[in-house]
C-alpha cells in the first residue's frame, strides 16, 4: 500500500508539473530592480553574528517542541570583504577565518510582497564553499523556500516554522569556479522551477501551499574553517508574471 501511495503522490506531482510546464507566462511589470527604489540600501545584510544565527539551533528546537521565540534582532554594516554597488551586484570575497561563515542578504518581506515572478541572475562561484542558495517567497529566516547548490547538487528545499524540509527533490549539478552561470528561477502559482543556462534542472509543485508570497533572500555559507566564500552575482531582474 505504501508503494501505491506514493506512486499515485508521484503521478499527481507529474501532473501539475506537466499543467505549468505546457503554460505560457507572460512577464508584466519589472519588479525588481525598478521597484525598489535605492537597490543597495534595500537589501539588508547580516553574518555570522546575526542574533538568529547565534541561536538557531536552541530556537529550531523551541518551534519543533511547539513554543514561540523571542529575538532581539540586530543589524549589521557589510566590512570591505562583502561589496555590493547601487545596482545591486554582489561581489564576495570573505576569508576563512572562524569555523561559522556567513554572507546573508534578504529584502524585507513587509515590503517586497510577491507572488508570481521570474527571478533571473549570473551566478560564479570562485570557491568552494559549502552552501550557496536562493531563497523565494521568503518570509523570514525560519519560514521560506529555497534553491540550494551545495557539493555537487543542486536542491529544493522549504524551511516552515523553523524545521528545515531538505532534498525535497535534486539533481547532481557541479558548478566550475570561475564560470558564470545563468540562474532563472520561476515561481507560479505554487509551481516552482530552476534554469541554469537555459535548460530545467528541477520543477516541484507544493500541495501544502505554505508560503502564498514574500521577498528574495542570497545565502552564502561555510563551517569548516578553511574555505573562503568567493562569489560574484550580477544582473538581478524580477519580473511579475501572469498566464
Amino acid at each position: 500500500m505504501r508503494i501505491l501511495r506514493e506512486n499515485a503522490q508521484d503521478f499527481k506531482m507529474q501532473l501539475a508539473i506537466k499543467k505549468h510546464r505546457k503554460s505560457s507566462f507572460t512577464k508584466l511589470a519589472t519588479l525588481y530592480p525598478q521597484r525598489v527604489g535605492n537597490v543597495r540600501s534595500s537589501w539588508i545584510y547580516q553574518s555570522e553574528n546575526w542574533t538568529k544565527v547565534k541561536s538557531r539551533w536552541k530556537d529550531r528546537q523551541q518551534l519543533k517542541e511547539g513554543r514561540s521565540i523571542t529575538i532581539i534582532d540586530n543589524y549589521e554594516v557589510p566590512g570591505d570583504d562583502v561589496g555590493m554597488d547601487d545596482a545591486g551586484n554582489l561581489n564576495v570575497n570573505v576569508s576563512a577565518t572562524g569555523e561559522d561563515k556567513w554572507v546573508y542578504y534578504y529584502l524585507k518581506p513587509e515590503e517586497h510582497i510577491w507572488r508570481n515572478f521570474e527571478w533571473k541572475f549570473y551566478v560564479k562561484r570562485k570557491s568552494n564553499f559549502r552552501e550557496l542558495q536562493f531563497g523565494f517567497r521568503y518570509r523570514d529566516f525560519y519560514n521560506r523556500y529555497r534553491f540550494r547548490q551545495e557539493k555537487g547538487k543542486i536542491y529544493f528545499d522549504k524551511v516552515l516554522n523553523g524545521q528545515f524540509q531538505n532534498g525535497i527533490c535534486s539533481k547532481e549539478f557541479i558548478m566550475e569556479l570561475n564560470r558564470e552561470y545563468e540562474f532563472k528561477i520561476i515561481c507560479f502559482d505554487y509551481y516552482f522551477a530552476l534554469l541554469i543556462d537555459g535548460s530545467v534542472y528541477l520543477e516541484i509543485y507544493d500541495f501544502e501551499k505554505s508560503f502564498k508570497e514574500g521577498s528574495t533572500a542570497i545565502i552564502l555559507w561555510e563551517n569548516n574553517g578553511k574555505i573562503p566564500i568567493q562569489a560574484t552575482i550580477r544582473d538581478q531582474q524580477l519580473h511579475e508574471l501572469s498566464k
